[in-house]
């Protein structure tokens, strides 16, 4: 065999392996309560996490929340740029639920535990995934 012949073959070979995906687990602290449910989403790109749209963001999930603190892992996923936003939705209306003054009455939280007093931007909440097992905690903020 040549060593073009050899070249070409390896160069096949490796464009045939299967890419290595990353799995990672968020865990989720200082929950207070077991009302309502936890919101969990994972974004890939600011436009995306701007918008908050859980239809733009890679995975969202509803879970029930634990006293103390959740734990999930996502599979399987592109190593890649990612914020990831939670929400405690105490009454289950799927929103973050604000007092008179603006501030929130539930408990919100993001990757990097980023914007403890303001949604922080992307850039501020945002981690690097690469292949293999990561995990990312966020601590709840309760400001009432």
């Amino acid at each position: 065999m040549t060593n073009q012949a050899l070249g070409l073959t390896l160069f096949t070979l490796l464009l045939s392996l299967p890419a290595k995906s990353a799995d990672l687990t968020i865990s989720v602290e200082s929950i207070r309560n077991q009302q309502g449910a936890l919101l969990l989403a994972l974004f890939d790109n600011p436009k995306a996490y701007d918008s908050l749209d859980e239809h733009s963001a890679v995975a969202s999930l509803a879970l029930r929340p634990m006293a103390g603190g959740n734990t999930v892992t996502l599979r399987d996923l592109p190593p890649g740029e990612y914020v990831i936003t939670a929400l405690h939705d105490e009454n289950r209306n799927e929103q973050l639920d604000t007092n008179k003054r603006g501030f929130p009455v539930e408990g919100y939280g993001y990757s990097r535990n980023a914007g403890a007093l303001k949604t922080p931007k992307f850039s501020e909440a945002v981690f690097s995934l690469t292949p293999g097992n990561a995990t990312q905690s966020i601590k709840l903020i309760y400001i009432k």
